[in-house]
């Protein structure tokens, strides 16, 4: 398992996020397409966001209960269900169909993110050797070329040709799912003491709540993007290209992470990941160049290239052995849960009422106050570890 376990975990990640790029990357866009509103659209996210939350929930407390289960069984099934519901989207064009059926595809897709997280940590705390961290990157690299080849193709010809690019794709990820083999999950057999989790239980919540505010910039900025792009002149192929800018940074700045964390602790890079994703907004807001949105995008390496490894990472060292599957569901919910649904309901209000420099300039607040956050929280949470 540990000789090929890299190029698998690798492809499973990268079909992954190939998939998410083709049927979630353009929602906006398809949703615009079937005329719905930026309210609507952010309603539709929200949902999705709320779903995401109670399906990480449920997953992660299911997971650290039932030790001799892998995540990847979770994976399977919920991806197996997504197929199934594009299927029917890709024939139906009812409007309230549309709504739910994406808000389903939505949270399973986005709840992918935490869940392929947990799978690597599941390798790493099993003491079998995974460079996560790169094999991440290269899902962000095969996430850019995606976006980039997706953005031309539905320029070439329409936005439903996403739904038979995904069919394709998808089948392949179910087929590396089956394929790879989950790591035993063994070193629940050794909790640390229940001090040290009541002693890290409320700067941990302090430390979710403030991620939360820092990564509703970044959620706003990749679901309403094309509101951002058609701002200064652009559409979906120069949304495309600003994708691929970014995703591509992300792939040296995690296949830098583990050297990188040899000299700096996981809470340095994670603080330094987010005080860049205020630097990227506030660079979102003063754009007002096509050339300004690509060159925002660049500070990617800095921001979410460093937050995933750092944040998951991180997480892993602070807590106990029996929350370590919990800690990161609960990463998914602050993140990819409560803060896509906070973001995707204010952006599109925000949108349809005011403009779009309104949207960023407030989003740059939010996230200013959650770097405070952050740093106080790794300071006190790096602290109280030292001190057990």
């Amino acid at each position: 398992m540990k000789k090929n376990l890299f190029p698998k975990f690798t492809t499973v990640i990268s079909l992954y996020y190939i998939s998410y790029a083709v049927i979630y990357g353009f929602v906006t866009v398809f949703m615009q397409y079937r005329h719905f509103t930026n309210t609507e659209i952010g309603l539709s996210l929200a949902c999705a966001s709320v779903l995401c939350i109670l399906l990480q929930y449920f997953s992660g407390s299911f997971l650290d209960r039932h030790p001799d289960l892998s995540v990847k069984t979770i994976m399977l099934i919920s991806f197996i269900l997504v197929y199934g519901i594009c299927v029917i989207l890709f024939l139906v064009k009812m409007k309230w169909f549309i709504f739910f059926s994406y808000t389903i595809v939505g949270a399973i897709m986005l709840a992918g993110a935490s869940f392929s997280n947990m799978f690597g940590m599941e390798y790493l705390n099993s003491n079998i050797p995974l460079n996560y961290s790169l094999a991440r990157g290269i899902g962000s690299f095969c996430f850019a070329g995606t976006s980039l080849l997706m953005g031309s193709i539905i320029k070439l010809f329409s936005v439903m040709s996403i739904f038979p690019v995904f069919f394709v794709v998808h089948l392949l990820l179910l087929l590396s799912l089956l394929f790879i083999h989950p790591a035993p999950r063994s070193v629940y057999d050794n909790p640390l003491p229940k001090e040290h989790t009541k002693k890290m239980d409320p700067l941990f919540l302090f430390l979710l709540a403030s991620l939360l505010l820092v990564y509703i910039s970044y959620t706003s900025v990749y679901n309403f993007q094309i509101n951002i792009v058609t701002a200064v002149g652009g559409g979906s192929q120069e949304m495309g290209i600003s994708n691929c800018i970014a995703a591509m940074l992300e792939l040296p700045a995690m296949a830098l992470f583990i050297p990188l964390s040899k000299k700096f602790s996981y809470g340095t890079l994670l603080k330094t990941s987010c005080l860049f994703f205020f630097f990227k907004i506030t660079a979102f807001y003063f754009a007002d160049h096509i050339c300004g949105i690509y060159l925002a995008q660049c500070l990617q390496f800095f921001s979410y290239g460093l937050f995933v490894p750092a944040s998951s990472y991180f997480i892993n060292s602070i807590l106990p052995p029996q929350d370590k599957s919990k800690g990161q569901s609960a990463l998914g919910i602050f993140t990819f849960g409560l803060s896509g649904l906070i973001s995707s309901l204010l952006s599109g209000i925000l949108l349809d009422l005011f403009t779009v420099k309104t949207m960023l300039a407030l989003e740059s607040l939010l996230t200013f106050i959650g770097v405070i956050g952050v740093f106080i929280a790794c300071h006190f949470m790096q602290t109280s570890k030292s001190k057990i």
